[in-house]
């Protein structure tokens, strides 16, 4: 496993990583075949971010999140991967049952609103699936939208968390 740790407006400290490193251990017992983890740690706006992408299984999935002191932060975004993991691994086990996927997703969903701007822009290569595929890959990551190639036409897809819960697919049309 390659286990990247950087700062971003902070110095790592050697104990730092190290604390950083053996949490991460741990979650070898949700994945066997980690392939890569970024641990990106920073301040913002004086508060201690961690933010964790980790790549397994050729799954990607993402934790931010904020604490008072840096091992704080740490370790509230290993417990959300954790979370992540866990609710994947049982959407995998009740694949049969797609609407008990979907009525979980509704039931963990909440949609805050605010008016927001254009503040980071990302890049990435679109991977050809289908919808039960990007809704996990949605959840995974963590967002409230997943941007694919739709298996069945080949057109960009988006699946979204609607205001009320539920999922949403647009198809795009050359």
């Amino acid at each position: 496993m390659n286990i990247n740790v950087q700062g971003k407006n902070i110095e790592i400290t050697e104990d730092l990583k190290e604390y950083a490193v053996n949490k991460l251990n741990k979650m070898t017992r949700y994945f066997g075949n980690i392939q890569s983890v970024t641990i990106t740690l920073g301040l913002e706006r004086g508060r201690s971010t961690a933010e964790i992408t980790l790549l397994a299984s050729g799954k990607v999935v993402r934790s931010e999140e904020l604490g008072s002191d840096m091992y704080l932060a740490i370790d509230f975004a290993i417990e959300k991967l954790e979370k992540q993991i866990r609710r994947y691994k049982e959407r995998l086990s009740s694949r049969s049952q797609p609407n008990e996927v979907i009525r979980a997703i509704k039931e963990e969903s909440a949609v805050k609103e605010k008016k927001s701007k254009v503040v980071k822009t990302k890049r990435f290569f679109l991977r050809l699936m289908d919808e039960d595929e990007a809704i996990e890959e949605m959840e995974l990551l963590g967002h409230d939208f997943f941007l694919f190639l739709h298996a069945s036409t080949g057109n960009i897809g988006l699946i979204y968390k609607r205001t009320e819960g539920d999922l949403g697919l647009i198809l795009g049309e050359f």
